[in-house]
């Protein structure tokens, strides 16, 4: 049987928004074998390791090949973080509950509650067990509201009400709100997006589907962020990622064959175009290639997709 294409993206993991003419009983459900793979790393091991548990991100991309070889080894990396964090007592209660490798330089640490999450972002101490490692930064969960009454939101000097995130997680049974944009200008309804600070909660308010803002029902979907130009930080060539190059390290800032921390060079060149800028100009023509192909498969995936959402406007 030839499967439609919202149906491979179905099979796939993707999201697919219901067609408006389908009727429960004329439905089938389909079994498909299929495994997507994200950046690199298999889509089912993206989800097992990011379920919402609370935990922290090693990055080892600037560590030593014997510190990146802990990817390999997550039984000595567990040793290794929880003696360190035993030498302090600021850290001395918090539990290693397990480790989980997310790709060639990147090590989740789960530990027991959101606090000792906060605890080990705060006080770094530990992670000299692990030299050269940093911490990724804290991850957010953004959910897209439609149909909001921007009043609700903004106070009349454009500020956000100091009292929205108190309400907000009151009506809505939601721990933390991080950060709230609005997206659709001086509409009176419109569009925003609220990043949480727990996964499980943004999951709740999609499953919801209706969401209150002071009172108000308003609608939830999830929020496809724009995707930027993937540039590779060793070799700053675009379209791959680190722990996948094949390439010689460039320099960001002179192009030359080390990292730009260690730089002491005068000269600017762009390693991507070989220009007299670095890497990070945004008039860089690669950079400018990069973007076009990004809107290109933006036009194509909005041509193609349905709108399920009635209420509310970007």
């Amino acid at each position: 049987m030839r499967l439609s294409r919202s149906l491979r993206r179905a099979a796939c993991g993707a999201p697919v928004a219901p067609h408006r003419g389908d009727q429960p009983e004329h439905r089938t459900e389909l079994v498909i074998d299929c495994v997507p793979v994200i950046g690199g790393v298999p889509y089912t091991r993206m989800v097992r390791s990011s379920l919402g548990l609370p935990a922290v991100v090693l990055d080892l991309r600037s560590t030593n090949e014997e510190t990146k070889a802990l990817v390999d080894d997550p039984t000595r990396t567990r040793e290794k973080v929880r003696a360190a964090l035993k030498e302090e007592t600021t850290t001395s209660n918090v539990e290693i509950v397990g480790v989980k490798p997310t790709s060639r330089t990147t090590i989740k640490v789960f530990v027991d509650s959101e606090e000792s999450a906060a605890q080990l972002r705060r006080a770094t101490h530990w992670l000299n067990s692990v030299p050269g490692a940093t911490l990724q930064g804290e991850q957010w969960f953004p959910v897209k509201l439609n149909d909001v009454k921007k009043e609700s939101v903004y106070g009349p000097s454009g500020a956000q009400r100091e009292d929205f995130p108190r309400i907000f997680q009151e009506e809505n049974e939601v721990e933390q709100i991080k950060k709230i944009v609005w997206l659709s200008g001086t509409k009176r309804y419109g569009s925003m997006v609220i990043y949480l600070s727990k996964q499980g909660d943004a999951e709740a308010l999609l499953n919801r589907r209706i969401v209150h803002v002071h009172g108000e029902a308003v609608f939830s979907d999830r929020f496809h962020e724009r995707p930027r130009p993937l540039r590779c930080r060793k070799c700053q060539q675009y379209n791959h990622k680190e722990d996948r190059c094949p390439n010689s390290e460039a320099c960001g800032k002179c192009a030359g064959h080390h990292r730009a921390a260690q730089c002491t060079s005068d000269v600017v060149k762009c390693a991507a175009c070989q220009g007299n800028h670095t890497v990070t100009d945004r008039d860089c023509p690669k950079w400018d290639e990069a973007w076009k192909v990004i809107r290109q498969r933006e036009r194509e995936v909005t041509a193609r997709r349905p709108d399920s959402l009635p209420h509310g406007s970007q």
